[in-house]
C-alpha cells in the first residue's frame, strides 16, 4: 500500500493568489489583477484535492518557481505536482537530489491556467483527483473566468532516499502543492 506525504510549501511559497473578502485587493493583486476568492477556492479544494495535496497555510499560497530547494529526506517512488503555467502550456525540469549524491531530472508538464490539458501522460488515474480541475478566478474588474489546475505525476527511476527537490527558474510556473508517494 502506497503512502502519501503531503509536502509543506509554506517556507518557500512566495506568491499570493487566494484572497478572502476582508483582504484589500487591487490591480497588482494575484496575477495581473486575477485572484481566487478564498471561499470558492476552499470549497473546490476540499471537494477535489485535499486528500492528495496540502496547500500552504501561510500568507503566500503558491510557489512562483525561482530555483527553490525543498528538503524531503524520505524514500520516494513518485512525486505529484499541482499547479499551472501563467503563460502557455509548458514543461519544466525539476531536479531530484538523492542522499548518495545521485540526481535525476523530472519533466513536469502543466498547462496554461486558462486551458484544459487531456494528453499529459504523467497524470495519475487511480486517485480521484486527476487531470485538469476547474476553479474560478475573479478579477478586480469583476470579470469571472475559468482557471484550471494541472496535476502531474512523475515516477522516479532511481531508488533511494530523496534529499531535496530543486525547482526550475521560471516565474510563470506556479506550484500550489507537491506530494511524495512511497
Amino acid at each position: 500500500m502506497e503512502q502519501l506525504l503531503k509536502i509543506d510549501l509554506s517556507d518557500i511559497a512566495n506568491n499570493k493568489l487566494i484572497y478572502g473578502q476582508d483582504e484589500i485587493i487591487n490591480e497588482t493583486s494575484g496575477l495581473d489583477g486575477s485572484y481566487f476568492e478564498k471561499e470558492i477556492f476552499t470549497y473546490e479544494w476540499n471537494r477535489c484535492a485535499k486528500n492528495l495535496f496540502k496547500i500552504s497555510d501561510g500568507f503566500y499560497d503558491n510557489v512562483e518557481c525561482n530555483k527553490q530547494s525543498i528538503y524531503v529526506n524520505e524514500n520516494v517512488k513518485a512525486f505529484h505536482f499541482l499547479g499551472f503555467f501563467f503563460w502557455g502550456n509548458n514543461m519544466e525540469h525539476i531536479i531530484v537530489e538523492f542522499d548518495n549524491g545521485d540526481t535525476e531530472v523530472l519533466k513536469v508538464m502543466f498547462g496554461d491556467w486558462t486551458c484544459v490539458i487531456n494528453d499529459n501522460n504523467n497524470l495519475i488515474d487511480k486517485i480521484p483527483f486527476y487531470g485538469s480541475k476547474t476553479l474560478f478566478a475573479i478579477t478586480t474588474r469583476g470579470d469571472i473566468h475559468i482557471a484550471y489546475f494541472h496535476h502531474s505525476r512523475c515516477e522516479l527511476k532511481h531508488k533511494g532516499k530523496v534529499k531535496r527537490l530543486i525547482l526550475p527558474e521560471n516565474m510563470f510556473m506556479h506550484i500550489f502543492a507537491i506530494t511524495a508517494e512511497n
